[in-house]
């Protein structure tokens, strides 16, 4: 086996599959790997590095999709003729920590299809959170030492916005206030459910409903929510029911914290519970859901529950439940595509709207 011409630092910043990608990179840029040479296979890069498995496979993909390699399945990556340049533009993808879920993994995937598919470069990044909830930059200022001529914001951070701002770069950004003050936006994309709620309402006036209850993760996420229903007549108010972790314990924080807090309540009686429950995230149904039948309370029969729902990742609990359903990769396939009206200059500011379909109990 041919020496591998580069290290790994644990240490660094930045994931180890963008350092392998990046070592082989720089490998092939100085012609330790020519035109047809095959490059080392993931099991000698796994014994070489100790890593996953995974790693590697990562690596060659970012290289495929920069058109340096080609991957032939059981034969391993062969070095492409360099072209200048490989690719038409390079976009980068900042992700909090705080804001992994299944949501953003879909939607990132799909923009990286479609925009790797218009011949862009995709990069994601994920930015750490410290335990003072301030985003450490430092992966960013990595990733904005390579040339970027896009980004995208999967967050209403202002504390990135402002860090790409002082870089020069040109993004899109999760809604946040005061976006039309920075030079260097370019649009933002919002989760609306505004047609959604006017239908649940009609529904709520249809089945009588007199009280309902919006659970949330945060103060004031229901407003939209209460104010509507308690214009039809429906006695609303919003709980908060504050998860407290990030990152990739947030989702079982979400769930725990609606259990314990319905499990309390319920534990004093009945009398409180509302005609319906409304819940702004689908592991809070979950969780509150868990605990409701733990209860022996039945739904829709002692009370009807609702919720926000990914398309393909709706909780599943028998008798049914309304839905404020959101299809995320229709939501990725919307933002690459106006990423690349404003990477062709059509387009000078954007507001995306990604609608939420409501689907009543039962379909």
């Amino acid at each position: 086996m041919r020496r591998i011409p580069f290290e790994i630092d644990r240490a660094q910043r930045g994931t180890l599959a963008e350092q392998m990608a990046e070592g082989l990179r720089k490998a092939i840029r100085a012609g330790a790997y020519r035109r047809g040479d095959r490059l080392p296979t993931a099991r000698e890069l796994v014994a070489r590095f100790g890593v996953s498995s995974r790693i590697p496979v990562a690596a060659f993909k970012m290289l495929a999709e920069e058109g340096l390699v080609d991957v032939v399945p059981h034969r391993g990556c062969t070095v492409r003729a360099l072209r200048s340049p490989v690719w038409k533009g390079h976009v980068l993808c900042i992700v909090p920590t705080g804001n992994f879920s299944y949501a953003v993994t879909m939607r990132s995937g799909r923009m990286r299809s479609a925009l790797s598919e218009a011949g862009y470069l995709f990069t994601q990044i994920t930015v750490p959170m410290s335990a003072t909830e301030r985003p450490d930059t430092g992966v960013l200022d990595y990733a904005l030492q390579q040339h970027v001529d896009f980004a995208v914001l999967m967050t209403g951070d202002i504390r990135l916005a402002e860090r790409l701002e002082r870089a020069g770069v040109p993004f899109l950004s999760h809604s946040f206030a005061g976006s039309d003050t920075f030079r260097m936006c370019r649009g933002v994309y919002v989760s609306d459910m505004s047609a959604a709620i006017r239908q649940f309402v009609a529904s709520c006036r249809v089945r009588g409903v007199r009280r309902a209850l919006c659970a949330v993760k945060r103060p004031g996420e229901g407003a939209e929510m209460v104010a509507a229903l308690r214009k039809a007549g429906v006695a609303a108010e919003e709980w908060c029911l504050k998860p407290r972790r990030r990152g990739l314990e947030r989702l079982e924080s979400l769930r725990r914290s609606a259990f314990d807090a319905f499990d309390a309540r319920l534990a004093e009686g009945r009398g409180w519970l509302p005609d319906v429950v409304f819940f702004n995230d689908d592991y809070l149904a979950t969780g509150a859901m868990a605990a409701l039948c733990s209860r022996g309370v039945r739904f829709p029969d002692d009370v009807r529950i609702a919720t926000v729902a990914n398309v393909g990742n709706a909780p599943v609990f028998p008798g049914g439940f309304d839905r404020f359903d959101f299809d995320q990769e229709e939501g990725g396939a919307m933002i690459a595509e106006a990423v690349l009206a404003q990477m062709s200059g059509r387009e000078s500011h954007s507001c995306l709207r990604h609608q939420a379909r409501f689907v009543p109990a039962g379909q």
